[in-house]
């Protein structure tokens, strides 16, 4: 259901899911070593049927993550935020090759800075100009599964 609710809120993020049913083994592999934890407690078979792809059952994964590492929503963390903290950009990246997202939201490597030879007034008055908002921030998993929700509600 989750994975549904996710290709719902992503039409334009879904890209193909990066797990066949013939990689159940490599994904349970790649799951055990990110994770600590294999990807069988998180199978979504109905979705996966549905499908004709493997898929993950959010709601469980989520489960999993508040057993583990409590619940990092009272600490202003998505699902997203407590990926990246405890599993790094690796996990993020798992997570969303197996809901099909395009991982946009996992930050590239970091360009080395060239020296800039701006006036210092100058390059700070660009700077400023060029911070990101934080309103530009991609939704996170737990903001698409709520919209999915609530639009399911509503029908």
């Amino acid at each position: 259901m989750a994975a549904l609710l996710v290709l719902i809120i992503y039409p334009k993020k879904i890209t193909t899911m990066a797990y066949k049913f013939s990689e159940l083994n490599k994904l349970g592999d790649e799951f055990q070593r990110v994770f600590g934890i294999g990807f069988k407690p998180f199978y979504d078979g109905l979705m996966s049927v549905v499908s004709k792809q493997l898929c993950i059952d959010l709601l469980k994964f989520d489960e999993w993550l508040h057993k583990k590492h409590g619940n990092y929503e009272d600490a202003g963390q998505s699902m997203d935020d407590c990926i990246r903290e405890h599993y790094g950009d690796e996990g993020v990246k798992l997570i969303n090759e197996v809901i099909g997202a395009d991982g946009d939201d996992v930050p590239p490597e970091p360009e080395p800075e060239k020296p800039k030879r701006k006036p210092k007034a100058k390059a700070a008055k660009e700077a400023a100009q060029h911070q990101p908002s934080s309103l530009s921030h991609q939704p996170s998993i737990e903001d698409a599964i709520r919209k999915a929700a609530a639009m399911l509600m509503a029908a």
